[in-house]
């Protein structure tokens, strides 16, 4: 672990200085910049007694200069008092940069190093004549740098780094101090006991922050257990593996002595003599101050994080029902885990009042659900509806101008209903830029709520918005499924019959039924003599004359303008009931009037009168399809739309009946057991998705060539999604590669799916099924396209030497496979399922017929 950036302070200076002024002499700069920050670094140990202490110090100073991150050290040979020390270092910080920027040099490269050590050297010896040469250098190629420190008598003739410590270089080049002033660090010397013997300033300094009082004095040679009582447990593990040869490189540790606490980035390094571990270096940098702010930011993250998951589980639980009144309720109760209040309320706008929907809080539950607050009485609820964004009122009995209008609205309440609040926060409920309600918070101390807490709860309050928004479109959808469930009813009771009195009349039932209404009936044009007679009305009643007349004259300006009247209610002008007259068309023209008569007291809204339009259009089909009835040239068209119509029936039909039946009882069931609800509300939405997947191929059936253009893949997908929605069963779909098939196999191989699939729902009992497509070329040219199909199922299966091939299904495919020149292969066991494949090879001929006899096969 370097403590320092050698790398970012120091190849920076030394690529400027050599642009300034040269290698030669940027070395010479660096060698004295070495030279003074050793002899800085040495002085701090204090002078030694004897020869012995010489060592342990030159020693000390080189092992703080590795750990400080200048290289690996280690003495070769040391003769003391000075006469030799050899010195060999790998990775020592300048050779290493000099290979990190790939850069080429013909002499050695550790001059800031060797003046260090020159400077270690001299000052612990106290003497100005020991100099340093470098044998050998990394930079160079050799397996390591050698340093070898001596008197300058005995140098000869070689490059060497002389001891002539310069004051005007100062700290503006001395790497060490650099060091210290950067990252402040703390030094001490311990022997193998645990005793001080030497520690630098910042050392003494910490020593003053966090040594007890309880603790003796800090001088050399006292006790580190006795300095910082109570810290053994920690430290001693630490110093018994330094002893033991291990150095130990730790940030953010933990320590404590005499109650208190502090973080240390530490190293601690064994001091080796002669092969044998004589004490330990100890270099710390505070990190208190880090760690502390550390711990303030993941309190704050904690605090953050559980409030985003109590908005996360809001959000779900938002999501998890359309039941809006228990959930506004739920919204409230889990508000209070992360803003507290002592009551709380959410409000929705209904024209220009704010009616209140939940409440929590010392308001009788009762009384707080009567409450409301209209726009001209209640202008601080209509601030934060006018201004969009949360209100805090600190004091509501302060006489600023927030604080009046709050006493204002709360009027002759103010002490009593409204009493137990001092503290107010109003928050808009909002959604897509509309606002549709507020939601208000109140507590009984004064500035109790912040600013942070008012953005927490407004991002509550935009997801509650969502929900009641998500309520009533799901509202709506009920609606439209509700509609389509009578249109498809409409349309299956439309086309059952030929018979036109007979198609009328359960018709004009359904609509009775269905919509309410009080009667319905259907006005017809006689096209021989122009005449609008009336030909069908349920129930069955008299209709006096006169009312007669004047629905006939109603009708006929339908006709004229073809276009619906709607009769609303009059009371003055004697007209109870509303009414609605839509006109039938019959091949573009009006052949007659549909009347609707609601109920007493009601009308009919935009979305019933577009019902009815669609019903409208029904019994005009019904209609056609009694004139084509009466026509044997087109009886066929007549046929086909009836098989549609069934084809619809069984298709989507049921599975909207089964839809609608199930969210009938949803709201009860979800009340009881929410899990269950969740089960049926999935249900709902898989029979949905099958209905309109069946819808779609509906709409193929009747566009032929929109079944030859969609992709064959899509297709597939319609079908498993259809059979799936009808029955519950999964069916998995993979398709491999982009078939390029002519559209005569395209379409035979949709219909070979199409029938397998109805054999597996009908006959197979299966608990799944897949369905593969692999497209590919071949590997002969790669041009010449393979289309494969896989339709397997997990069902009872059959016996297929038992089975008769004129079986319809089984003939079918047989006969679509046969046209195309394709492959097909059904195998199957009884209670082992049934895998049918088709395997369709492109002929030279482009085509999916089999080729011509006499052509040339590949």
């Amino acid at each position: 672990m370097a403590l320092l950036d050698v790398e970012v302070g120091f190849w920076s200076i030394r690529r400027q200085m050599e642009g300034l002024i040269g290698s030669r002499l940027t070395n010479s700069v660096l060698q004295q910049a070495g030279a003074n920050g050793g002899a800085s670094f040495a002085k701090s140990f204090g002078t030694a007694k004897d020869e012995v202490e010489q060592k342990e110090f030159f020693n000390s100073c080189l092992q703080a200069y590795q750990t400080a991150g200048f290289g690996q050290f280690e003495i070769e040979r040391i003769d003391w008092p000075i006469g030799h020390v050899i010195i060999r270092a790998k990775d020592a910080f300048e050779a290493w940069m000099v290979s990190q920027h790939d850069q080429k040099v013909d002499s050695s490269v550790c001059a800031y190093t060797a003046g260090v050590l020159v400077g270690f050297v001299n000052v612990i010896c106290n003497r100005r004549d020991v100099v340093c040469v470098e044998h050998h250098c990394q930079a160079m190629g050799d397996s390591y740098c050698e340093f070898e420190l001596l008197p300058a008598s005995e140098a000869g003739e070689h490059t060497m780094v002389a001891f002539t410590p310069d004051p005007k270089l100062g700290r503006q080049l001395n790497m060490l101090e650099m060091l210290f002033e950067r990252m402040p660090m703390g030094i001490a010397i311990l022997d193998h006991e645990y005793h001080i013997q030497r520690y630098n300033s910042t050392w003494g300094d910490f020593s003053k922050l966090y040594a007890p009082p309880s603790g003796a004095p800090l001088t050399p040679g006292v006790n580190y257990f006795d300095h910082l009582p109570g810290s053994e447990s920690i430290a001693i593990p630490l110093f018994e593996r330094v002893l033991a040869g291990e150095t130990i490189r730790q940030n953010a540790l933990k320590f404590e002595s005499g109650g208190i606490v502090s973080f240390w980035d530490v190293v601690l390094a064994p001091l080796v003599e002669n092969g044998e571990v004589r004490g330990i270096l100890n270099v710390t940098i505070d990190a208190t101050e880090r760690m502390m702010l550390r711990q303030n930011l993941e309190q704050h993250v904690k605090e953050r994080t559980h409030e985003l998951s109590t908005l996360l589980k809001m959000s779900r639980d938002l999501a998890s029902t359309l039941e809006l009144e228990p959930l506004l309720g739920l919204v409230l109760d889990q508000l209070k885990r992360v803003v507290d209040y002592n009551g709380s309320t959410i409000l929705t706008m209904e024209g220009d009042d704010l009616i209140v929907r939940a409440y929590r809080g010392p308001i009788p539950q009762e009384e707080a659900m009567r409450l409301s607050f209209d726009k001209e009485h209640s202008l601080v609820n209509h601030e934060v509806i006018r201004r969009r964004e949360p209100i805090i009122i600190p004091d509501v009995k302060d006489d600023t101008p927030l604080a009046q209008a709050f006493q204002e609205s709360a009027g002759e309440q103010m002490e009593s209903t409204f009493g137990h609040i001092r503290t107010w926060m109003g928050v808009p409920l909002m959604v897509k830029d509309q606002v549709i309600g507020m939601l208000a918070l109140d507590h009984h101390e004064m500035n109790y709520y912040s600013p942070r807490q008012a953005e927490l709860v407004f991002a509550l309050a935009n997801r509650a918005a969502a929900a009641i928004e998500n309520a009533r479109l799901h509202q709506l959808e009920q609606s439209r499924k509700y509609e389509l469930q009578i249109l498809l009813d409409v349309a299956e009771t439309a086309n059952s019959s030929l018979n036109l009195d007979e198609v009328l009349t359960k018709t004009l039932d359904l609509v009775v039924d269905l919509v309410g209404a009080s009667r319905a009936g259907v006005i017809l044009l006689d096209e021989n003599t122009g005449d609008l007679l009336p030909h069908t009305l349920r129930p069955e009643q008299t209709i006096e004359q006169d009312d007669m007349a004047k629905i006939v004259q109603a009708c006929q300006a339908v006709i004229a303008s073809d276009e619906t009247l709607y009769v609303a209610p009059d009371i003055d002008k004697g007209l109870l009931e509303p009414g609605a007259l839509l006109p039938l068309h019959v091949r573009g023209k009006v052949m007659g009037v549909l009347v609707i008569i609601g109920s007493q007291g009601r009308e009919f809204n935009q979305g019933q009168l577009i019902l009815f339009k669609s019903i409208a259009d029904q019994l005009g089909v019904a209609l056609e399809n009694a004139q084509l009835y009466k026509q044997a040239q087109e009886l066929a068209v007549v046929e086909e739309r009836s098989r549609l119509a069934r084809d619809l029936h069984d298709a989507v039909t049921q599975t909207l009946f089964s839809t609608s039946l199930i969210a009938e009882v949803l709201p009860d069931i979800w009340e009881k057991d929410p899990e269950e609800g969740k089960q049926l509300l999935k249900e709902v939405r898989q029979l949905s998705r099958g209905a309109l997947t069946e819808m779609r191929a509906l709409l193929l059936e009747l566009r032929p060539a929109a079944l030859a253009e969609a992709k064959l893949g899509v297709l597939l997908r319609q079908l498993a999604e259809a059979a799936s929605g009808r029955t519950g069963m999964p069916i998995t779909v993979s398709i491999v590669g982009e078939c390029e098939i002519p559209p005569d196999v395209h379409v035979a191989v949709y219909r070979i799916a199409q029938e397998a699939l109805n054999n597996i729902v009908k006959h197979a009992h299966a608990g799944q099924a897949e369905i593969k497509l692999h497209c590919r070329k071949t590997n002969v040219d790669g041009k010449k396209n393979i289309m494969e199909l896989y339709i397997h199922d997990d069902g009872r299966g059959f016996d297929a030497d038992c089975m008769s091939p004129d079986h319809m299904g089984l003939r079918i495919m047989r006969e679509r496979t046969e046209t195309i020149g394709a492959k097909l292969e059904i195998v199957s066991e009884p209670d082992l399922g049934t895998q049918i494949t088709v395997i369709w090879k492109e002929a030279r001929n482009k085509g999916g017929l089999p080729k011509k006899k006499g052509g040339n096969d590949e």
